[in-house]
């Protein structure tokens, strides 16, 4: 299908795929996953696409099938303290996040950021939480604690930190190996350097499970 150019090309594609007028709707992302999102009288309407705005995926999801629905300003899927930097917070003032919670299904964090010719797109979340509170208020309430993030499992952190230690280790030796003719020492030097990467990165690995995927 033709690439999607502004709002309005947008309104017209979603219409036509959800088969019923689509009220609000805005361009998204869902992890790494391109999602158009719309919302008509009785539903939710997700397109996954790819790059070229081909169709991967069609989910009409019914209001029935709801449990909430819920606009927050920033990015929800990614923890405040990797944000804390400047460009994190012109990104968090330049985006919103729509979180859905689909019966029987994880919590899913679908961003929203500002695109020229697409009006006001970092505030669709809040346009399409608006339109669904009009229509079913019961829908549109913020996420328990227990379906917010992904939780924290000591056990899931041991096991990536070993696969962690080893290929960040190996990598290391290798290239320290490489640069310093083979010499023992320093790539002893390289395995320990993999250690200390990989304890500073696995006990993230459960966030960067939820902003990879955009769910939890």
């Amino acid at each position: 299908m033709a690439v999607v150019k502004n709002t309005e090309e947008l309104f017209q594609r979603l219409t036509e795929a959800a088969g019923e007028g689509v009220t609000e709707c805005g361009w998204g992302v869902l992890g790494i996953r391109n999602v158009f999102v719309g919302v008509t009288p009785s539903a939710l309407v997700l397109e996954f696409v790819t790059v070229s705005c081909k169709t991967r995926e069609l989910r009409r999801i019914p209001f029935e099938d709801l449990e909430l629905v819920f606009a927050a300003g920033g990015d929800a899927s990614t923890p405040t303290l990797l944000k804390l930097n400047l460009q994190g917070a012109i990104g968090q003032a330049a985006s919103g996040t729509l979180l859905v919670k689909v019966k029987g299904e994880k919590l899913l964090n679908i961003i929203f950021n500002a695109m020229l010719r697409f009006h006001e797109n970092h505030r669709a979340p809040f346009r399409i939480a608006e339109y669904v509170s009009a229509l079913k208020p019961e829908l549109v309430k913020a996420p328990e604690p227990a379906d917010a993030g992904e939780k924290f499992s000591m056990g899931g952190c041991m096991r990536l930190f070993a696969i962690l230690t080893g290929v960040f280790s190996i990598v290391l030796a290798l290239i320290i190996g490489l640069a310093t003719g083979w010499a023992a020492d320093t790539m002893i030097a390289g395995v320990g350097a993999g250690v200390i990467l990989a304890a500073v990165f696995a006990p993230l690995g459960h966030w960067m499970k939820r902003i990879i995927s955009g769910m939890g």
